[in-house]
């Protein structure tokens, strides 16, 4: 009978691919959209029942980044290069990134264990925390991570680990989220329903929306819980997703005129008002946005998520202007971590507009001026190595990720906590524009912190949670 149900499972899944790739080819961009649909596939295998699909939702998000451009100009019948700057290279890009995340995948897929299913013992792992407390600890740290902001920058030599410690957050929130699931008590299940709207609410409150970060993670939450993949249950998912979409074309539309009020009409990164004035005046500008507003801030939030337009750059600059740099860019992020600001005071600063407009010939604002553009990792790979050889580190990359992922499941305190540490994998995997020297960094400390954290911290806190 089992064996049945999954056949059906996997016959649906089949029908609505083929269906999909019909529908592709009836498209204005009809190539570019068959290629985009066709590696779909590749990520599903990345969500492995019954581990938190980290992975998965992380490199769906960075194909989302790669073809929404794509996908808006087929709904609205429009050519896909009429979007982009860098028009004549736009597609070449599209293919790159495309076989990339097709790369990087893979690669994670070599190092990864056999799911395992869970068994009676770990079922009841799960239910045997005390939510009450749970429910506190995520509060405090919520609280103390939404105090501390972005002030960890000034930090200078710790604050990469000031950042991975922060991202402790979402190991709470999913522990949190998996628990209650597992409860199956309503009023437990009314308390982090509290909590989402809550951190939604402090999130429209902030200068720059963070939102969107509680959504993400409780889509991963609730698909952690499913227990079968079925087209019933991912109705729930995908309409989750249209409520992240929504508030952003939401927030798109209203973020000039309400971040002028939130820093007191200077233009200057800064909130003046208080939390509660700052929602009022959010709600009150948001009921007065007329149609056509939102339908302009919808292009713009897709042009903004899009983020491929500066790789086609880099490929328009390198190497008729600029030689490939040969590996020099990965040896820069790499060796860049294993030199602690205490040791190497010279050290240069991370700026990545600068970096941007050194390998596109463009002059975006610079960190001098407040502002930041990232060239992403995918790019600098191209302008290392070239349109072959890039696939080599993003290779290595998918290893090190897998690998991270691999060794929390099996070395974690219990399978619960294994759950719970991998979560900020999300930042990792799920962020196409990040630069490579911040991808390397970031991913190593975040390692070295939470293996900390899994030996010291970790067997206290699951012991604190589980007493009475």
């Amino acid at each position: 009978m089992l064996a049945a149900d999954n056949n059906n499972n996997n016959n649906i899944w089949i029908f609505l691919f083929i269906l999909l790739l019909i529908a592709a080819f009836l498209t204005v961009n009809p190539i570019a959209t068959v290629a985009c649909i066709s590696v779909i596939p590749f990520f599903l295998l990345l969500w492995r029942k019954p581990e938190p699909p980290i992975l998965f939702v992380g490199l769906l998000y960075q194909w989302v980044a790669v073809s929404i451009k794509l996908l808006y100009s087929d709904i609205y019948d429009l050519d896909f290069d009429n979007f982009h700057v860098f028009a004549e290279d736009i597609y070449t890009a599209y293919a790159l990134s495309l076989l990339g995340l097709v790369v990087l995948t893979v690669s994670i897929i070599t190092v990864l264990h056999k799911p395992k299913a869970l068994s009676e013992a770990d079922e009841k792992n799960f239910v045997s925390y005390n939510i009450t407390r749970l429910v506190l600890i995520y509060i405090s740290f919520s609280t103390f991570v939404t105090l501390l902001g972005s002030s960890f920058l000034s930090f200078g030599g710790l604050a990469q680990v000031t950042y991975a410690f922060t991202l402790l957050k979402w190991s709470f929130f999913i522990l949190l989220f998996i628990t209650i699931a597992k409860s199956e008590s309503k009023k437990n299940y009314l308390i982090l329903i509290s909590i989402i709207i809550l951190e939604v609410l402090i999130g429209f409150a902030a200068y720059f929306s963070s939102f969107k970060e509680i959504l993400f993670f409780s889509f991963i939450g609730a698909a952690t819980v499913i227990r079968k993949i079925k087209l019933s249950k991912l109705i729930p998912l995908a309409f989750l997703g249209y409520i992240v979409f929504s508030l952003g074309v939401l927030w798109t539309a209203i973020k000039s005129d309400y971040r002028m009020f939130l820093s007191g009409g200077e233009r200057q990164q800064i909130v003046t008002v208080s939390r509660e004035d700052a929602l009022d005046y959010f709600f009150k500008l948001a009921s007065e946005v007329p149609d056509e507003t939102i339908a302009k801030a919808r292009f713009e939030l897709v042009n903004r998520i899009s983020y491929i337009d500066f790789f086609s750059g880099a490929i328009a600059y390198v190497p008729e202007r600029l030689p490939h740099e040969n590996g020099k860019v990965w040896f820069s992020a790499i060796t860049h971590v294993f030199k602690p600001r205490i040791f190497f005071p010279d050290k240069e600063a991370i700026d990545d507009s600068k970096h941007l407009n050194k390998y596109t010939g463009l002059s975006v604002a610079t960190g001098e001026m407040g502002a930041s553009f990232s060239l992403g990792y995918m790019a600098d790979s191209y302008i290392d190595f070239g349109p072959v050889f890039m696939f080599i580190p993003l290779a290595l990359m998918g290893l090190l990720i897998g690998g991270i992922y691999r060794y929390f499941l099996k070395n974690a305190y219990n399978v619960t906590w294994g759950y719970a540490l991998i979560a900020p994998l999300f930042y990792f995997v799920g962020t196409y524009e990040i630069a490579s020297i911040k991808l390397v960094g970031n991913l190593i400390m975040y390692f070295m912190v939470f293996y900390l954290l899994n030996k010291f911290i970790v067997p206290k806190l699951d012991l604190y949670l589980k007493k009475n």
